[in-house]
């Protein structure tokens, strides 16, 4: 094989693409570890590796003689995926990539987590959310909240481990263009340009941050950072209203009349859980997601900013280069 400095799973996902692209311009060679090899990634003139995170013998080809691993692939559930998938992906995979990068002398691993790994905060009175050390699977709701969380203990664990580095990245809900596999957060808003969300609401919040801003920190990450140690990296919180908001300003749409009440929700979301289970579709409205949105957790990313350089965009950009994307891109082929 030819000499690469970097190697990466889950190119295919929302953060993957824009993380190639700078891996790419970077000059330096790299790997891609690919199940399947899309039509939308054939820009890219990273080496291929044929494999998945269940195929050891595929992680320690990809990894052989690279300095730094970018561990992206997972496998995000709302409850629409068989348990047994979900942890073999998060949590065995996840084993696999570190005894890997053990195996082939890897100086440094960074891994995507998520912020879904943070318990919710009771009370009122929420401050901002910072960085743990530990994480605490039994306390959170939802296959890929405790995986993920299970997953980023392991990689924590790993730091020093025949001197492999591990740093972990913790975002929050991603927008942005390169959406190709179709996010949560893309249904959304594919539904809200194509005329197909005809509400807001009158409850619930989340943070946005641009996928292009986590790749850039995953990139720093690389020669930056305190092995060890996980990074928030939040953008602005966001109520659903102003999310709605922001893509009618942006498409020239106008904002929907029915506004949807939290009481409502709640009595709405176990029926269109059962609606996309149905249908085979992606979860946009269930139970868990109506908890979660009111929730409304906020986050900080200080620590990000201060050994990163980590500085997001605001989400009115992302919403409009997201938007401005949907309208050239071409369905790819899956």
């Amino acid at each position: 094989m030819s000499d690469a400095k970097y190697a990466m799973t889950g190119a295919t996902g929302h953060i993957g693409y824009p993380l190639a692209q700078l891996l790419e311009q970077s000059g330096e060679g790299y790997r891609l570890l690919l199940r399947r090899d899309p039509d939308y990634l054939k820009v890219f003139t990273g080496e291929r590796v044929r494999g998945d995170l269940t195929n050891y013998e595929s992680l320690l080809e990809c990894f052989d003689g690279v300095d730094t691993v970018f561990h992206l692939a997972g496998c995000i559930s709302l409850g629409n995926i068989p348990y047994e998938t979900v942890y073999n992906v998060n949590v065995t995979g996840t084993r696999n990539v570190i005894n890997a990068c053990i195996a082939k002398g890897v100086r440094r691993l960074v891994y995507m987590g998520t912020v879904d790994t943070y318990e919710e905060t009771p009370g009122e009175d929420k401050g901002p959310i910072s960085e743990q050390s530990i994480f605490y699977p039994e306390k959170l709701e939802g296959d890929y909240a405790r995986t993920k969380a299970e997953a980023t203990n392991l990689v924590l664990a790993a730091n020093g481990r025949q001197g492999l580095e591990t740093i972990v990245l913790q975002p929050s809900a991603c927008v942005g263009p390169y959406d190709y596999n179709v996010s949560s957060v893309g249904v959304m808003v594919r539904m809200f340009v194509g005329g197909k969300f005809p509400l807001t609401m009158s409850f619930g919040a989340y943070d946005f941050v641009d996928v292009r801003d986590i790749a850039a920190a995953a990139l720093a990450a690389s020669t930056k950072g305190e092995p060890g140690s996980a990074y928030i990296l939040s953008g602005y919180p966001t109520t659903i209203d102003e999310f709605v908001g922001m893509l009618c300003a942006i498409t020239g749409k106008k904002k929907p009349s029915f506004v949807m009440s939290k009481r409502m929700g709640y009595l709405v979301a176990p029926l269109a859980a059962k609606w996309y289970k149905m249908r085979g579709e992606t979860p946009l409205f269930t139970p868990y997601t109506v908890r979660k949105l009111c929730s409304e957790q906020r986050f900080t990313h200080a620590k990000a900013t201060r050994d990163l350089g980590y500085d997001p965009m605001r989400p009115e950009r992302s919403l409009k280069d997201m938007v401005d994307w949907l309208g050239t891109f071409e369905t790819p082929q899956k």
